[in-house]
């Protein structure tokens, strides 16, 4: 194989509806993809040796793999879990259909958007590892394409090669609706089938990898971008930070320990859910009634994700941030919400007008342990952005 030099990036994204009752199907999710991208640099390096690095997050590692298994022979940290991920699992799907596989270098790097806080960094929230899992794998197919071809992409095998290795290295908890919206864009989302992902052998090889890709997966996504006449305001709690996975994990506790009850409220909240979305779909038609028919049901929609958490245990919207979003309507916010799975990571909202949206930036940056971060809704999903071979 030549050498190559190829770019890639995925978006940001926001779960703006759907928060816990996506994890259940068919329950649909929408997710707002934003301007801030996660960027992978893969560069062709000879006698086969691999380098990975990450270097806002000081990580690296270095080794080769093996061209027969495309298992890594080195033991890279464990905050890179999901970059070795998102390199093993496409090398061992290419090795599967008998793709040669190179020497390469790996470089991962985030947007501003991503990380806050100076010298202590803090996530935003935004998915960096599912747009790194999904840059990932689009680089690595690409490097095993030539001229013209490594510009196209197949976003259905990109798509389920990233959920299988985002599965992997996060535990095969979540929805993967994260790594849909990196690879489609802004989506109405429906997950797959737990068992499409669940029952990947620990010991995984490339065809099972392969026959993982061609099974039938019963995900469902819809393009669709926020409407223009929304504006959207997002800010980051600096020095805190929510771990999704801790949070899933007892919300799964509360499911396990009552059932019934679990089941009743994730029904409330996915009715909730299905009028707003309804709503949201009809806003451009000009109608004040769907504007008003949506911040009743995602306020409806919020409420219920709040109990969740209280009957969980688990903070998914505390207190002191149910009182931010109160003081963020009183200062130009139409609809606000800690996004995605809750807890300490941001604060999102939603406005009609200019002038609202400065003067709830305004505010957020004013508040103690708040930053702004500027960002716009942006639909574009992943995308090759260079290719030099």
């Amino acid at each position: 194989m030549a050498g190559f030099d190829i770019q890639t990036s995925a978006p940001g994204k926001i779960l703006l509806i759907g928060s816990y009752s996506v994890l259940e199907r068919p329950n649909p999710g929408y997710v707002v993809t934003v301007d801030a991208r996660v960027h992978v640099r893969l560069r062709y390096l000879e006698n086969r040796k691999v380098r990975v690095s990450a270097p806002q997050f000081n990580v690296s590692g270095e080794g080769s793999i093996d061209p027969k298994t495309g298992n890594f022979d080195f033991a890279l940290p464990k905050g890179m879990a999901v970059l070795k991920a998102a390199v093993e699992v496409p090398i061992k799907y290419l090795i599967s259909i008998g793709a040669d596989i190179p020497g390469f270098y790996l470089e991962a790097y985030n947007d501003a958007g991503f990380a806050s806080g100076g010298s202590k960094i803090a996530k935003s929230g935004l998915g960096s590892s599912a747009g790194v899992t999904v840059a990932g794998i689009t680089a690595a197919l690409a490097a095993s394409k030539h001229g013209s071809e490594a510009l196209k992409m197949d976003k259905e095998l990109i798509h389920k090669l990233a959920q299988l290795s985002h599965s992997i290295a996060t535990g095969k908890i979540g929805s993967g609706f994260d790594v849909a919206a990196a690879t489609y864009g802004s989506i109405i989302y429906t997950r797959y089938s737990q068992s499409l992902v669940g029952s990947l052998p620990e010991d995984y090889n490339g065809d099972d990898i392969a026959k993982a890709v061609k099974g039938n997966w019963d995900y469902s996504v819809e393009s669709f971008g926020l409407p223009g006449r929304l504006g959207m305001v997002f800010a980051n709690f600096v020095n805190e930070s929510a771990s999704t996975i801790s949070l899933v994990s007892k919300v799964f506790e509360f499911k396990k320990r009552d059932p019934d009850r679990y089941g009743e409220i994730m029904k409330r909240l996915n009715a909730a859910n299905l009028d707003a979305l309804d709503a949201l779909k009809n806003m451009e038609k000009g109608d004040r009634v769907m504007l008003e028919s949506f911040m009743e049901h995602f306020e409806k929609g919020r409420h219920l994700t709040k109990e969740l958490g209280r009957l969980a245990n688990v903070d998914i919207e505390p207190d002191d941030c149910s009182q931010l979003i109160d003081r963020s309507k009183e200062n130009g916010a139409f609809v606000a919400k800690l996004p995605g799975s809750g807890g300490k990571d941001s604060i999102v909202a939603l406005t009609t007008k200019k002038a609202d949206r400065q003067r709830l930036t305004d505010y957020l940056n004013s508040v103690n342990g708040l930053r702004v971060i500027d960002l716009n809704a942006d639909n574009a999903g992943v995308r090759v952005d260079n290719v030099i071979s």
